[in-house]
């Protein structure tokens, strides 16, 4: 499919490559429309109505342009970047302000938030701007649906609620599904239940949305959302502390075992296997480095995961040399804190439950027990029922090892209540055993 449009762009004068370069030029190219972002202020990029004789073959262009960037995203990620690049310097030359213009600012505004510029802010202005230009024109569904896909995928859950994002997925899938794009809408529908999952959203009535949503790929034949949807499945009732019945189907792909990746290391530091965390982390650093950074919520969460995983095994087990700890602290810190300074909303929590855990650990106690509070009091208010149940559980821990039975005990009920509200029976059990060695106190 991607031959296809690269041989209709070249028979309209855009000659592309469809392999072969090396990364030092595809950040070349990136680079180099950034910088004519730069170059430009916002009124004149929301003025782009220049008239061409030529102006139905440069919209021509852009619309398959446009249908390039929505493939090469899973088929060619290697490429992915520089066709993006390609496309909105072309919007850029030829100012054309076409219904095809804000899909060109939406995709390559993602890209500059991966790994090969981390030009994080200027790819959220132009993202940002894409929407704009897409709100203040006569909308387009299918058009309208891209641009949700390729903002919110990438921009829209580093800066704003992931519960926000979710709805605006909901948003793209039904535009996708009144135009008749499945494809797009099943797209659509993987990622607002990746950020139900990662938000704390209920687990029954995910288990029983999911559901429905793999009856859906099968009655539309969509082979890719059936399998995502049963990898998120699989997650799902592993923290309930459910048994799943039957394989997960599988398709070969490095976006498909990235994400398996992911999903599995969330439920596996849930249910106490910390060493299977670590491992799982070890496999995805060594995993296809184009394919890793174009994700950033998923090079966040993994952080997250393999930060506490590491601070737990310290706690339970130990470690020989000082090196794990340290790491935590020298590079997977940092990548959250990084997150925070673009969403306290979704991150801050994430942060200080990560900071209290290395501090409990290096007996920095006050300091631990303030970013513990911070924790709780950031994920409540920010409505990560999980997250906040996470921070009174590993309170707990914290305070039951300094002898402070009261407290601690006041944690895990704590625990126990947001467990509850998230439907994780599996984790409710756990408080219950932890109440156990002192349940005399109440």
């Amino acid at each position: 499919m991607i031959l296809i449009f690269l041989g209709l762009l070249r028979l309209l004068g855009e000659d592309l490559p469809n392999e072969g370069l090396e990364l030092s030029q595809i950040i070349s190219a990136v680079n180099e429309t950034k910088q004519l972002f730069e170059w430009e202020s916002d009124e004149s990029l929301l003025r782009m109505t220049k008239v061409h004789n030529n102006t139905k073959k440069i919209e021509d262009i852009m619309k398959f342009y446009g249908h390039l960037g929505l493939i090469s995203w899973f088929a060619a990620p290697n490429m992915h970047a520089f066709y993006m690049a390609r496309f909105a310097k072309f919007c850029l030359k030829s100012r054309v302000g076409c219904k095809y213009l804000p899909s060109a600012f939406g995709a390559f505004g993602a890209c500059l938030c991966n790994g090969l510029t981390n030009e994080t802010l200027a790819g959220y202005r132009i993202g940002k701007l894409g929407l704009m230009i897409l709100n203040q024109s006569e909308l387009d569904m299918d058009e309208a649906s891209k641009v949700y896909l390729a903002y919110y995928r990438e921009l829209g859950v580093l800066f704003e609620p992931i519960q926000a994002c979710v709805e605006m997925h909901r948003r793209g899938y039904e535009f996708a599904m009144q135009v008749g794009n499945t494809s797009l809408a099943g797209l659509h529908l993987c990622l607002a239940v990746h950020r139900e999952i990662i938000s704390g959203k209920n687990l029954q009535l995910l288990k029983a949305e999911i559901e429905f949503y793999l009856k859906l790929a099968k009655q539309h034949s969509l082979t890719a959302l059936k399998v995502l949807m049963q990898i998120y499945y699989k997650n799902v009732m592993t923290l309930m502390g459910e048994q799943l019945i039957g394989q997960v189907e599988r398709i070969q792909g490095a976006q498909y075992e990235e994400i398996d990746c992911t999903q599995e290391m969330m439920s596996s530091l849930y249910s106490g296997h910390f060493d299977r965390v670590n491992y799982l982390s070890k496999k995805w650093e060594a995993s296809s480095e184009s394919i890793k950074l174009k994700v950033p919520i998923r090079v966040i969460s993994v952080a997250f995961y393999n930060g506490l995983a590491t601070t737990k095994l310290h706690r339970t087990k130990g470690f020989k040399s000082k090196q794990p700890l340290q790491n935590v602290w020298k590079k997977l810190l940092p990548v959250l804190t990084k997150a925070e300074e673009f969403s306290k909303w979704n991150f801050k929590h994430k942060a200080s439950i990560l900071k209290a855990e290395y501090l409990s650990l290096t007996f920095k106690r006050v300091q631990a027990e303030r970013e513990y509070e911070c924790a709780i009091s950031s994920a409540r208010s920010s409505k990560f029922i999980h997250e906040e149940g996470m921070a009174c559980e590993l309170a707990g821990i914290h305070y039951k090892h300094h002898g402070d039975n009261v407290k601690a005990l006041d944690l895990f009920c704590q625990a126990q209540k947001c467990y509850e509200s998230w439907g994780s029976q599996m984790k409710v059990d756990q408080m219950i055993e932890h109440q156990k060695d002192f349940i005399s106190l109440c």
